[in-house]
């Protein structure tokens, strides 16, 4: 906290199940974190921020190298993505998505309920519905994301977001952290990990202050630019 403002770039390893065509063990991770932001839209603001410089960037210095990679899958892509860095990202609640979702039944094999996560079909449906543009979806149910997350003023939906972005899908994840003692240890004891996370607890025991923080695969940012379905032809 005393610095405010942090980041890194770094491998990430996960024991997860990467039999699919959108995990990796091993990634590439861009984290940041922000001292003294008290609402999503700052972190929201950063992170459009950060991914609409970093794709202006690419198309500017390598754009000959990103139509030899995509003309082929998609050949009007580079002028899409530069169509869709001069827009505002589109913005729903997890709400609005489970709504959108109902509504639209027949165009997904599975169907979402609320409380429950999004699927990577509801994440790919709701990127097209928005015209195959970046998405934000925020405000998700609090007892599907992790303990360290702000609550609203409910204290049934976090104060995070996700970004959906065509063939990547979630590429980024955000969130206001919780900076009560109080708060924490009370959520920590109702999920009985108080033992095993004491070290976190520890760090805000004398005091913290409001700060978010996302962390975005810089493997599934690729895909999107390079028309790229499977995220091990990016490595």
């Amino acid at each position: 906290m005393s610095l405010s403002k942090v980041y890194s770039f770094s491998p990430t390893f996960r024991a997860e199940n990467c039999n699919t065509r959108r995990h990796l063990c091993e990634f590439q991770m861009v984290e940041a974190e922000e001292a003294f932001i008290d609402s999503l839209d700052p972190l929201l603001h950063m992170t459009e921020k950060l991914v609409k410089n970093s794709y202006k960037s690419i198309i500017d210095a390598s754009q000959e190298d990103i139509h030899l990679v995509c003309d082929e899958e998609a050949p009007n892509h580079i002028a899409s993505i530069a169509s869709a860095m001069e827009k505002p990202f589109h913005r729903l609640t997890y709400d609005e998505c489970v709504n959108i979702l109902s509504e639209q039944g027949s165009a997904v094999t599975s169907p979402i309920k609320w409380g429950k996560d999004l699927m990577s079909e509801h994440e790919q449906f709701i990127v097209s519905y928005c015209g195959n543009q970046p998405v934000f979806v925020t405000h998700y149910p609090a007892s599907i994301k992790p303990f360290y997350m702000k609550r609203d003023s409910s204290g049934t939906r976090a104060e995070c977001f996700d970004l959906l972005l065509p063939f990547g899908g979630e590429v980024c994840g955000g969130s206001l952290r919780e900076d009560s003692y109080q708060a924490l240890r009370d959520r920590m004891q109702e999920m009985g990990i108080t033992d095993d996370f004491a070290w976190y607890l520890d760090l805000r025991e004398y005091g913290s202050v409001p700060h978010g923080g996302f962390g975005l695969g810089f493997d599934r940012m690729l895909q999107y630019i390079t028309a790229t379905h499977n995220i091990k032809d990016i490595v």
